[in-house]
C-alpha cells in the first residue's frame, strides 16, 4: 500500500508540473505576442494620418510624437467638428457610457446593478438629458453651431468606420449623436461632483442639526450661514426626514462623510494661479491650472487634442491646443499663439432645499390663494406626480415615481413600482425636502 500511495503520488506530481510548464509556456506565449502586437500598433497608430470631409468641412487628422490626436482645418470654427470625429476614433465607448448615464439609461444597455440603478433614478429624477432638451431652443447661435459641428464629426466617424467590438457589444452604435447629448453630458458633468456635492453638504449639515446636543457650535462653524436658526426652526428641522437611499445609498449623510471611500470632499475643488509677465526670467506670464480630477482612470477622463487653423483676417497660421472631455465640445484648458487659458470649479450656490409639511399626500401652505382650506388658516396644494419607467437589461423594467411642486423634487427616497401595479407610492406625513437646482428649473 505504501509503495502503490507513493507512485500515485509521484505520478500526480509529475502531472501538476507538465500543466504549470503547459501554463506558463503559454503566459510567455501571450506576453509576448502582445507586447510586440502592441508595439506595431502603437508604432502604425503614430504613423497614420487621415484626410475626412465632414458635413462639406476638409479636415485632415495625425498624430504628434506623443501620441496626441492632431488635426488641420481651414478655419477656427471647423474645430468642433474635429474634436468630435477625434472623440469618436479614440473614445467612442466612453462617449457612449456618458450619454448614458446623463439619460439614465445604464440599467437598459449595462448589466444593472444596485448603483447604476441609483445612478439612473438620480439622473431621471434631476433631469439631466430631458433638460438639455428643453434647453437648445434657448441657445444662441454660435453655441448651436458648435453642438452640431461636434455631433457631424461624431456621426462621420461613425458611418465611415467598424465599430468597436466594446461598443457593438453593448449595442450602442445604432444611435446617431445629437446636439443634446452633448448638452446632457456638460449638464452631467455640472451636477456630478459640483452640484451635488452642495447639496451633499447642505444634508450633512442638517444632519448635524438633527444629531448634535450643541447646535450652538454648528452655527458658529458655518456662521453666518446658519444666523437665523431658532428654537422653533431646529424643532422642525429635527423632524425632517433625511433621504437615505435618494443620494447616499443605504448610509445617511452623516455615515457617508465619516467614511473615507464615501466622502464626496476628498479631492474635490480646484486651485489655479497666473504670474504677471514682470516677475518672470523671460518676461513671459505664467498660468497654472489644477482642477484636481484623477488621472488614473481607463479610459482617462481629459482627451488631448491639437487643432491646426489659418485665420481668416491675416491668414496667418495658428493653433490651439488643450484638454478636453469626451462627449463636449469644449477645450476646458489649453493656449494658442496669443491666449492661455484655465479651469477651476467654482462652488457656487446652486442649490435650494425648501421644508415642506406634507399632509394626506399634499403640501401644507399658508397662502390665502390656495385651495382646499381646512378652516384653521392652512391650506394644502397637490403635489405634481410624475412617471419614470427604466429598463433594466435581462430583468423586467421598474417605475419610478416622483414628486415635484414649484420648489422643486420632494426627496421621499425611491419609490419604485413594477408596471402596471395599482398600488400608488403613499408619502407619509411628517417633514420633507424639496431641492431645486438652479440648471434644472421646473418652471
Amino acid at each position: 500500500v505504501t509503495r502503490d500511495h507513493r507512485r500515485t503520488s509521484a505520478e500526480e506530481a509529475q502531472r501538476l508540473r507538465f500543466w504549470i510548464n503547459v501554463f506558463s509556456f503559454i503566459s510567455v506565449v501571450v506576453c509576448v505576442g502582445g507586447a510586440l502586437m502592441m508595439k506595431f500598433s502603437v508604432v502604425e497608430d503614430l504613423a497614420w494620418s487621415e484626410a475626412v470631409v465632414v458635413a462639406g468641412r476638409h479636415l485632415r487628422f495625425g498624430r504628434n510624437t506623443n501620441g496626441v490626436m492632431e488635426a488641420w482645418g481651414e478655419r477656427e470654427e471647423d474645430m468642433y467638428a474635429a474634436l468630435g470625429y477625434g472623440h469618436a476614433r479614440d473614445r467612442l465607448l466612453q462617449l457612449y457610457l456618458y450619454r448614458l448615464m446623463a439619460e439614465g439609461r445604464q440599467c437598459e444597455k449595462l448589466p444593472c446593478t444596485a448603483d447604476r440603478l441609483r445612478q439612473d433614478v438620480e439622473a431621471r429624477a434631476h433631469r439631466i438629458a430631458e433638460g438639455a432638451r428643453d434647453a437648445l431652443g434657448s441657445l444662441p447661435a454660435h453655441a448651436l453651431m458648435k453642438l452640431q459641428a461636434y455631433s457631424d464629426g461624431v456621426n462621420a466617424y461613425v458611418d465611415g468606420a467598424y465599430l468597436p467590438a466594446d461598443v457593438l457589444y453593448f449595442g450602442l452604435g445604432s444611435e446617431r449623436w445629437r446636439a443634446e447629448h452633448s448638452l446632457a453630458v456638460l449638464r452631467l458633468l455640472m451636477w456630478s461632483g459640483f452640484s451635488d456635492v452642495q447639496l451633499d453638504t447642505e444634508l450633512l449639515i442638517l444632519d448635524y442639526l438633527q444629531h448634535s446636543d450643541s447646535p450652538a457650535k454648528i452655527v458658529a462653524l458655518f456662521d453666518p450661514h446658519l444666523d437665523d436658526l431658532d428654537d422653533d426652526l431646529l424643532a422642525i428641522l429635527r423632524q425632517v426626514h433625511l433621504p437615505k437611499s435618494f443620494q447616499s445609498g443605504e448610509r445617511s449623510p452623516w455615515e457617508r462623510f465619516h467614511t473615507t471611500e464615501g466622502n464626496p470632499l476628498i479631492g474635490s475643488g480646484s486651485n489655479n494661479w497666473v504670474v504677471r509677465g514682470s516677475l518672470t526670467h523671460n518676461g513671459s506670464p505664467i498660468l497654472c491650472s489644477d482642477p484636481h480630477v484623477d488621472i488614473t482612470t481607463l479610459p482617462g477622463y481629459w482627451y488631448e487634442f491639437m487643432y491646426n487653423y489659418r485665420t481668416e483676417t491675416s491668414k496667418e497660421d495658428n493653433y490651439i491646443m488643450g484638454a478636453t472631455i469626451p462627449g463636449t465640445p469644449v477645450l476646458f484648458y489649453g493656449r494658442s499663439k496669443s491666449l492661455a487659458f484655465g479651469i477651476t470649479a467654482g462652488f457656487i450656490d446652486q442649490v435650494d432645499l425648501v421644508v415642506e409639511h406634507v399632509v394626506d399626500g399634499q403640501r401644507r401652505t399658508r397662502h390665502a390663494d390656495r385651495t382646499g382650506s381646512t378652516g384653521d388658516g392652512s391650506d394644502f396644494e397637490r403635489f405634481e406626480q410624475y412617471v419614470e419607467e427604466i429598463r433594466r437589461k435581462g430583468q423586467p423594467p421598474v417605475e419610478v415615481v416622483f414628486y415635484r411642486n414649484a420648489h422643486g423634487l420632494l426627496m421621499t427616497g425611491n419609490h419604485t413600482r413594477q408596471p402596471g401595479e395599482d398600488l400608488r407610492p403613499v408619502i407619509p406625513d411628517g417633514y420633507y425636502l424639496s431641492v431645486r437646482w438652479a440648471a434644472s428649473e421646473w418652471r
